[in-house]
């Protein structure tokens, strides 16, 4: 999938309403004039805060489609059920029908929710959310590989992102560079250009392709562990529109 499923976005718009909701309700059941935010804390109930904590959960689940999204729902559901449970019999500020109708709501929209064939798709094929894969910007930049103390390779990127890199060696070393860098392996990089700005982090070898279509054969880098300087050296190159050209 290369967009979003439109249901993830009007899911987490549906458990930002449901979170403001609660305290607005609580408001106009006390038809108070002015806020009082101590006392609306006080009279905000656990299964509330377990109500609001379950849309919260679930609207983080949803902005990446995250597998346990439906246990999320699932969880959101009960504590729904829970929380109305305890209004109709409690509350006496409420009429004794809303709570039930608000139930069956839930309940029609939380299983209509998980049987959405976009929803059970992203669930269980959690590497086709392609679109939280950075976009990649085509930039020739030189690149030293450390593989060691004492030995290191010039390369050069084909592709950059915040994420990542492919990189491809000069001529006469692709042997060696497909050698040396296995699957899984940890190496340091550090990535320059004419205008010496410099990016410099530590990167595993996630994948090692052969030439195919408009791509090279080279190697897949992922970075990881970026200080949060590096993180602005590397958008500096990456939003530069001169550089890599």
């Amino acid at each position: 999938m290369t967009k979003r499923p439109t249901l993830l976005i009007f899911t987490c718009l549906v458990m930002i309403g449901i979170i403001i909701s609660i305290p607005l309700q609580i408001l106009a059941q006390t038809e108070v004039t002015a806020i009082n935010y101590n006392i609306l804390l006080q009279q905000i109930t656990v299964f509330n805060w377990l109500v609001m904590i379950s849309c919260f959960m679930t609207m983080m689940f949803a902005i990446n489609g995250h597998k346990l999204l439906p246990v999320s729902v699932i969880f959101l559901l009960l504590s729904i059920h829970i929380n109305n449970y305890f209004v109709f019999k409690y509350a006496v500020n409420i009429d004794w029908y809303i709570p039930l109708i608000a139930s069956c709501l839930s309940s029609i929209l939380a299983f209509s929710f998980l049987l959405n064939k976009n929803i059970r798709y992203t669930a269980n094929n959690q590497d086709k959310r392609w679109w939280l894969i950075p976009k990649r910007h085509q930039k020739t930049l030189p690149i030293w590989i450390v593989l060691d103390d004492s030995r290191c390779v010039l390369a050069h990127t084909f592709d950059l992102s915040k994420t990542g890199t492919f990189i491809s060696t000069i001529d006469g070393l692709e042997n060696k560079l497909q050698s040396e860098l296995e699957l899984g392996r940890d190496v340091k990089i550090l990535i320059g250009d004419k205008d010496d700005i410099e990016f410099h982090c530590n990167a595993s070898v996630v994948r090692k392709t052969q030439a195919k279509g408009n791509y090279p054969s080279g190697i897949g880098l992922h970075f990881h562990n970026i200080p949060i300087i590096e993180k602005f050296h590397l958008s500096r190159i990456l939003n530069n529109p001169s550089l890599g050209l």
